[in-house]
């Protein structure tokens, strides 16, 4: 069906007859409204997408045509476009009486009748892919260039994105044939790609269109044959895709480059792996990853470790391979691991080997992406040799030790037993002078004999006690640990002079620690009674305990003394002492049991300006080594 609706000429821009018959034959809705909301015009297409005839529409408005429409979207749109006289861009989502719904894509544009709606029914093409790019291309029909001419080549209409294309006015596009706009040696090209579409009725290609400025641009060509007062046209729609093809050249060039930086990567890649391959299977150190607690990977030496076979332990739970004395610290240091959090890199623990035999290990390990997921790189390390040369050491350094303990403890036990022997002398003439008297013995004098041999006794005790603490090697026995109240129990316990303030800043809730408490008390007693020593005229003992990056730190700090800068070489050396009396063992058990927590023990001190020790201690200990 073929409208003509009489439009005035100087109001509307176009021939009230010829454009009214292009515009009927575009497969968009071209309609305008005026400003009172009320359609003027339809096209062919409109009367189509609203299901209506021309007299159901004309004299309405969009709200009283589709009573569905999102009207609130749809005012808004219009009514800017009217007022700030600019073209807008919208879906609009409506639904037929009936109940049917749909899509219409509409781009308003604003004309001297009040504004013009372009509008495609675009329901279908939301539904499927190729629907959509159907309907895509013919919504930019509209907004591309438009142009009608017959079969010899007379433009008879084009549109402003024509002109704006070409460079050409309209009026000068008018006397040209549709030939003068394609370089000359395209012009056979284009004349029989007419004869094709008079045959198939519709054709679609690329050409090059030249300017008016002489250059030059790419436009993808759709001609459609139409019929207008009996009469066979071409309309033609063309859209400049100039910046598509140069994107496409780049891309393909691109293409070729990615490839072959691709295929080189590649190959480095390949070279890469090899050569990692050989690396971590030939490294001296077993290397493993663990990921959800499970071996997902080992090298050879790692295998080797264990006793166990590639295929037996891939896949396998890794605490499955760990001795159950240290299960529970690996499990959680590789949980918190796991969680971010900072420790200790490298620690001492026992793995069980196929045979049941304990392999003594020290480990590496840090969190990794592998395939794309967290996991634990571990490196491990045999120390069995290690630990077996240490021990021979350590034993070699003791019976050294122990030789010149000897003499040491004979010079030292000797003058505590020379003075019982004396005060038992003593005693012995005191009583005898009075054994016919008994009631003139003198108390007093026997009295302080007796103290002299109970001191001489302790004394002596205390270098038993000490040299046996040195030599002798026993189980750790852990348990959780609160090292504030550890200390606080010690402090009862060692009375401190009455010239001595004991000032106690502790962090509060500090993590417990495994530990041998019994150890760590011996400790706590030996650094609290150096510092008393330290201060014989009185002063102040500050104890301060803090957490710090896995690690319990406490300090001693008195203001006594101080220690020379030599003689801090020499204080953790065993029978070292600035004491007249004493083996100079005290601060050494202090370290060798510090260091069997995995921690550490420093001082820093300076002449008459008193003495810190520092204890450091992991929250798991570095190593819990079994002694023999």
């Amino acid at each position: 069906m073929m409208v003509t609706h009489d439009i005035p000429e100087e109001k509307s821009g176009f021939s009230k007859t010829f454009d009214a018959t292009i515009l009927d034959h575009l497969l968009e809705g071209y309609q305008i409204i005026g400003y009172d909301w009320r359609y003027i015009y339809v096209n062919d297409a409109v009367v189509k997408q609203a299901k209506k005839s021309p007299d159901e529409l004309l004299g309405k408005t969009i709200m009283e045509v589709y009573p569905g429409i999102e009207q609130t979207k749809l005012f808004s749109g219009l009514q800017k476009c009217m007022q700030d006289r600019i073209s807008v861009h919208m879906e609009n989502k409506f639904s037929y009486p009936n109940g049917e719904k749909g899509v219409f894509e509409l781009n308003v544009i604003p004309v001297h009748e009040g504004i013009l709606v372009l509008s495609n029914d675009i329901t279908e093409s939301k539904k499927t892919e190729e629907e959509n790019a159907t309907k895509a291309k013919l919504l930019d029909a509209a907004i591309s260039d438009i142009r009608l001419f017959d079969f010899d080549g007379n433009l008879l209409y084009v549109n402003d994105a024509t002109t704006k294309l070409t460079g050409y006015a309209k009026n000068e596009l008018l006397k040209m044939r549709i030939y003068d706009l394609n370089p000359p040696e395209d012009s056979t090209r284009v004349r029989s790609r007419l004869e094709i579409l008079s045959e198939k009725g519709e054709s679609t290609y690329y050409e090059t269109l030249l300017r008016k400025d002489r250059s030059r641009v790419i436009v993808e060509v759709n001609n459609r044959i139409i019929e207008s007062n009996g009469k066979k046209l071409v309309l033609g729609v063309a859209r400049d895709i100039t910046e598509r093809k140069k994107y496409e050249e780049r891309i393909k060039t691109y293409s070729e480059q990615l490839e072959e930086l691709v295929q080189k990567r590649t190959e480095e890649l390949l070279e890469s792996e090899k050569k990692y391959s050989l690396v971590v299977e030939g490294a001296s150190d077993g290397v493993a990853i663990l990921q959800e607690e499970k071996i997902v990977f080992a090298n050879k030496k790692a295998i080797d470790l264990v006793g166990y076979s590639s295929s037996e332990i891939i896949g396998w739970p890794f605490l499955a391979l760990v001795s159950k004395e240290y299960a529970q610290l690996v499990k959680e240091r590789y949980e918190r691991r796991m969680k971010g959090e900072k420790l200790s890199s490298i620690y001492y623990l026992e793995l069980c080997s196929k045979t049941g035999v304990q392999v003594p290990v020290e480990i590496s390990a840090a969190v990794i992406k592998y395939q794309g997921c967290p996991a634990d790189l571990v490196l491990v390390r045999d120390v069995a040799e290690r630990k077996k040369s240490e021990a021979d050491h350590v034993k070699m350094e003791r019976m050294m030790a122990m030789g010149e303990a000897a003499t040491m403890v004979g010079h030292d036990l000797r003058n505590p037993l020379q003075a019982i022997k004396s005060a038992t002398y003593v005693l012995k003439q005191i009583i005898s002078k009075y054994e016919n008297d008994p009631t003139t013995l003198d108390s007093k004098k026997a009295q302080q004999m007796l103290e002299a041999m109970d001191t001489a006794v302790t004394y002596a005790d205390k270098i038993v006690l000490e040299l046996r603490e040195y030599s002798a090697e026993r189980k750790l026995r852990y348990t959780k640990v609160d090292i504030n109240e550890l200390t606080n129990e010690m402090l009862s316990i060692v009375k401190a002079p009455e010239a001595v303030i004991i000032n106690t800043q502790y962090e509060p809730k500090l993590p417990l620690i495994n530990a041998d408490s019994t150890y760590l008390k011996r400790v706590v007693q030996n650094i609290t009674e150096n510092a008393f020593l330290a201060m014989p005229n009185g002063g102040t003992l500050t104890i301060c305990s803090r957490e710090k990056d896995g690690i319990i730190e406490v300090t001693f700090k008195d203001t006594g003394i101080g220690i020379s800068e030599e003689n801090q070489k020499n204080i953790f050396k065993p029978f070292y002492t600035t004491e007249a009396k004493g083996m100079g063992l005290g601060l050494v058990i202090c370290k060798k049991y510090i260091e069997e927590h995995g921690g550490t023990i420093t001082v820093e001190s300076k002449k008459n300006q008193g003495s810190t020790f520092t204890v450091r201690l992991p929250i798991f200990p570095f190593s819990g080594e079994v002694k023999p």
